[in-house]
Protein backbone atom coordinates (compact mmCIF):
# COMPACT_ATOMS: atom_id res chain seq x y z
CA UNK A 1 0.00 0.00 0.00
CA UNK A 2 1.02 3.11 -1.17
CA UNK A 3 0.30 6.35 0.95
CA UNK A 4 0.35 9.77 0.49
CA UNK A 5 1.33 12.07 3.65
CA UNK A 6 -0.32 15.07 4.60
CA UNK A 7 0.96 18.63 3.20
CA UNK A 8 0.97 20.64 6.45
CA UNK A 9 -1.07 23.37 5.38
CA UNK A 10 -3.55 20.64 5.01
CA UNK A 11 -2.62 19.08 8.76
CA UNK A 12 -2.72 23.03 10.42
CA UNK A 13 -5.99 23.79 8.67
CA UNK A 14 -7.73 20.36 10.19
CA UNK A 15 -6.39 21.23 13.44
CA UNK A 16 -7.93 24.04 13.05
CA UNK A 17 -11.19 23.17 12.06
CA UNK A 18 -11.36 21.18 15.17
CA UNK A 19 -10.06 24.05 17.56
CA UNK A 20 -13.40 26.05 15.81
CA UNK A 21 -15.81 23.23 16.11
CA UNK A 22 -14.98 22.96 19.82
CA UNK A 23 -14.88 26.55 20.54
CA UNK A 24 -18.33 26.99 18.81
CA UNK A 25 -19.75 24.06 20.77
CA UNK A 26 -18.21 25.22 24.04
CA UNK A 27 -19.49 28.60 23.86
CA UNK A 28 -22.97 27.17 22.75
CA UNK A 29 -23.50 24.96 25.76
CA UNK A 30 -21.63 27.69 27.80
CA UNK A 31 -24.56 30.02 26.63
CA UNK A 32 -27.50 27.52 27.32
CA UNK A 33 -25.79 26.47 30.98
CA UNK A 34 -25.98 30.49 31.09
CA UNK A 35 -29.59 30.86 30.21
CA UNK A 36 -30.76 27.86 32.15
CA UNK A 37 -28.91 28.34 35.30
CA UNK A 38 -28.37 31.92 35.13
CA UNK A 39 -24.99 31.85 36.65
CA UNK A 40 -21.77 32.25 35.36
CA UNK A 41 -20.03 29.58 37.39
CA UNK A 42 -22.59 26.85 35.84
CA UNK A 43 -21.69 28.59 32.23
CA UNK A 44 -18.40 27.64 32.98
CA UNK A 45 -18.41 24.66 34.43
CA UNK A 46 -20.44 23.36 31.22
CA UNK A 47 -17.81 25.07 28.78
CA UNK A 48 -15.38 23.24 30.22
CA UNK A 49 -17.05 19.35 30.70
CA UNK A 50 -18.18 20.10 26.72
CA UNK A 51 -14.83 20.84 25.83
CA UNK A 52 -13.35 17.36 27.84
CA UNK A 53 -15.92 15.58 26.26
CA UNK A 54 -15.29 17.08 22.22
CA UNK A 55 -11.44 16.27 23.11
CA UNK A 56 -12.27 12.56 24.10
CA UNK A 57 -14.88 11.96 21.54
CA UNK A 58 -13.38 13.88 18.51
CA UNK A 59 -9.93 13.53 18.79
CA UNK A 60 -9.12 10.97 20.82
CA UNK A 61 -11.94 8.21 20.03
CA UNK A 62 -13.15 8.89 16.65
CA UNK A 63 -8.99 9.72 16.02
CA UNK A 64 -7.96 6.61 17.37
CA UNK A 65 -11.31 4.03 15.76
CA UNK A 66 -11.00 5.87 12.50
CA UNK A 67 -7.88 8.29 11.86
CA UNK A 68 -10.23 11.14 11.56
CA UNK A 69 -11.93 13.92 13.61
CA UNK A 70 -14.39 15.88 12.14
CA UNK A 71 -11.78 18.37 10.92
CA UNK A 72 -9.47 16.04 9.40
CA UNK A 73 -12.55 14.49 7.80
CA UNK A 74 -13.03 18.03 6.07
CA UNK A 75 -9.40 18.46 5.00
CA UNK A 76 -9.47 14.69 3.71
CA UNK A 77 -6.35 13.84 5.91
CA UNK A 78 -6.24 10.70 8.88
CA UNK A 79 -3.91 9.32 11.30
CA UNK A 80 -2.58 6.20 10.85
CA UNK A 81 0.12 3.82 11.98
CA UNK A 82 2.32 2.36 8.76
CA UNK A 83 0.44 -0.35 7.58
CA UNK A 84 -2.79 2.48 7.09
CA UNK A 85 -4.94 1.37 9.69
CA UNK A 86 -5.76 3.36 12.57
CA UNK A 87 -3.53 3.34 15.06
CA UNK A 88 -6.22 3.25 18.73
CA UNK A 89 -7.02 5.43 21.85
CA UNK A 90 -4.79 4.33 23.54
CA UNK A 91 -2.17 5.62 21.37
CA UNK A 92 -3.88 8.41 19.97
CA UNK A 93 -4.71 9.61 23.56
CA UNK A 94 -0.24 9.40 24.11
CA UNK A 95 -0.24 11.11 20.80
CA UNK A 96 -2.52 14.02 21.97
CA UNK A 97 -0.99 14.34 24.93
CA UNK A 98 2.42 14.16 23.81
CA UNK A 99 2.07 16.23 20.83
CA UNK A 100 0.30 19.26 23.15
CA UNK A 101 3.67 19.03 25.81
CA UNK A 102 6.36 17.87 23.97
CA UNK A 103 6.39 19.27 20.11
CA UNK A 104 5.48 22.69 21.46
CA UNK A 105 7.91 23.28 23.50
CA UNK A 106 11.16 24.49 22.00
CA UNK A 107 9.05 27.24 20.04
CA UNK A 108 6.96 24.75 18.63
CA UNK A 109 9.84 23.55 16.79
CA UNK A 110 8.45 19.96 17.45
CA UNK A 111 5.31 20.85 15.05
CA UNK A 112 7.51 22.69 12.36
CA UNK A 113 9.63 19.24 11.86
CA UNK A 114 6.74 18.53 9.53
CA UNK A 115 8.19 20.57 6.65
CA UNK A 116 12.04 18.91 7.03
CA UNK A 117 10.92 14.91 7.48
CA UNK A 118 10.76 13.00 4.47
CA UNK A 119 7.27 11.38 6.04
CA UNK A 120 5.99 14.33 7.05
CA UNK A 121 6.04 13.63 10.86
CA UNK A 122 6.39 15.89 13.87
CA UNK A 123 7.85 14.81 17.00
CA UNK A 124 4.49 13.28 18.42
CA UNK A 125 4.32 10.96 15.38
CA UNK A 126 7.60 9.63 15.25
CA UNK A 127 8.00 8.94 18.95
CA UNK A 128 4.40 7.07 18.80
CA UNK A 129 5.05 5.27 14.89
CA UNK A 130 2.24 7.71 13.52
CA UNK A 131 1.72 9.14 10.02
CA UNK A 132 -1.14 11.71 8.83
CA UNK A 133 -1.70 10.63 5.19
CA UNK A 134 -4.30 11.59 2.66
CA UNK A 135 -7.57 9.99 3.35
CA UNK A 136 -7.96 9.20 -0.47
CA UNK A 137 -4.82 6.54 -0.64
Amino acid sequence: MSLEYAHIGRRLLADICDIAISIVLALVAALSALLIFNSSEAAAHVANITWFLWFFGNATYSVGATGQSWGRRLLGVKVVDSDGRPVGFWRILGRNLFAFHVSALPLFLGFLWIAWDDKRRAWHDMALGTLVVDANT
